[in-house]
């Protein structure tokens, strides 16, 4: 056998050439066939988004991912840019359905959904999807079955089954959403948006060890996806663990800082371990990642207002009250908000766009107070009247009622009133208000003498 060393200088750069070839080609198979056989990520985690081409796909991408983080809002504006350039994707029609049904826009979903089965008539997925749709719409609640005719999903798409599961998910249903998570982790045990979805239903069902199991598969197949330790935190603070939720939620924050709903969840736990410096940051970061989300900024708000921070609460209770105005609880504290501020216009203005039927006692009294403010004393008056007819032993109300009559020159009223309120009025607080009018009421008797 030659010995290596006699080989020339040109026939050893042959063989190592040869051996480097051979080596490339190992590596290229190798890397192909884990290509083919790992997981699908769907998590922006992995995707550099803003490498992508502007394109059609790129956008119902971005979409996609919005819709899987729960921030359908956006998503809905991405798939309405993915649909300016092709008005044709079904993709796009379908994506922007889920979302707009997760916002419990039914009708509005079922035009995009009728949309994408125009254009993809044969599609099973759209047509099941119709059929629950329709069901619900006309039930009122979520329903497995069909409408009209039969319509299946086959067992195998383990993508479609996953969909599913997390439009079940939007809809409350956690039953029906495990269910279909199930299916799909039967027909693939690694795919990643099934085990965090199913996870996700354990963990809100409190079977709280089932979920880590699934999550910590999920771990051994990506451990550096944030949805599976957002969803870990969300695991442990539903157990009342709440700095290892925290360390769950900044643990995946550190993988994707925009994942809004961990910056609010960590905010909670932190209010429950009453770290008001973390809490404040985490409802700050939380804001910034996703204004347009209605229990964000009502936490902000509620957040500043309980530490008589009203100036600073305003423009989050705004948000609310444009993006959710049904939202009572907190159109009650942005009026009181407002009036503590004495921007007595804008609370006015609130207050009168209100139907009746949410013009409470205290939603009255503040409207009392700012028509005071104001010098409307008349109006204040009719106000105050209906007030205690509601509430007739109001101090406060008798106390602003007396301080309105005062004001208009009607003396004897007013003291009659603040008597009656000082006869019935039990809080020491309101008994040293009460004597301040009173004496108002007879200092002004005495120059009405003079």
């Amino acid at each position: 056998m030659t010995n290596s060393r006699n080989y020339r200088y040109g026939d050893r750069e042959i063989l190592i050439g040869s051996l480097i070839l051979i080596g490339l080609i190992v590596i290229a198979f190798a890397a192909l066939f884990f290509l083919s056989t790992s997981p699908k990520k769907t998590d922006s985690d992995s995707i550099e988004l803003d490498q992508l081409p502007p394109n059609v796909e790129t956008w119902i991408l971005r979409g996609d991912i919005a819709r899987l983080s729960d921030r359908h809002r956006r998503a809905v504006l991405h798939y309405d840019q993915a649909l300016e350039k092709d008005s044709g994707s079904a993709a796009a029609w379908f994506g922007r359905s889920l979302s707009l049904s997760a916002l419990d826009m039914d009708r509005e979903a079922m035009q995009s959904l009728n949309k994408a089965i125009g254009i993809d008539p044969e599609n099973r997925e759209f047509l099941y999807y119709r059929n629950v749709m329709v069901s619900e719409m006309r039930q009122g609640a979520v329903s497995s079955t069909g409408d009209t005719e039969k319509v299946t999903i086959s067992p195998a798409d383990y993508e479609a089954w996953a969909r599913l599961g997390w439009y079940y998910w939007t809809k409350k249903n956690l039953v029906l959403s495990s269910a279909a998570f199930d299916t799909a982790m039967q027909a693939n045990p690694d795919w990643l948006p099934s085990l965090h979805g199913a996870a996700l239903t354990l963990s809100l069902s409190k079977k709280t060890d089932s979920a880590k199991v699934l999550l910590i598969r999920a771990f051994s197949i990506d451990s550096t996806n944030s949805m599976g330790w957002h969803i870990l935190g969300m695991n442990l603070e539903l157990s009342g663990q709440y700095r290892e939720a925290i360390d769950a939620y900044q643990r995946a924050l550190s993988i994707n800082p925009d994942r809004s709903r961990s910056w609010l969840l960590m905010a909670r736990c932190a209010a429950e371990l009453r770290i008001d410096s973390l809490r404040e940051h985490s409802l700050l970061q939380a804001y910034s990642y996703e204004p347009d989300y209605v229990p964000i900024a009502a936490e902000l708000g509620f957040y500043y207002y309980d530490r008589d921070r009203f100036e600073e609460s305003l423009p989050y209770f705004k948000v609310v009250d444009e993006l959710s105005p049904l939202d009572s609880q907190t159109t009650e504290y942005y009026v009181s908000a407002l009036v503590l501020c004495e921007k007595c216009p804008e609370a006015l203005t609130l207050i009168a766009s209100l139907p009746a039927n949410r013009r409470d006692t205290s939603m009255l009294i503040s409207q009392a107070y700012c028509l005071q403010l104001t010098g409307k004393y008349q109006e204040a008056l009719s106000t105050l009247e209906n007030v205690l007819k509601q509430s007739p032993n109001s101090s406060l109300s008798l106390n602003n009622y007396a301080d309105a009559l005062n004001k208009i020159g009607k003396r004897a009223a007013a003291l009659d009133t603040i008597d009656r309120a000082l006869q019935v009025a039990t809080d020491s607080t309101d008994l040293v208000m009460l004597k301040i009018t009173r004496q108002e009421i007879l200092d002004s008797m005495a120059a009405d003498r003079h």
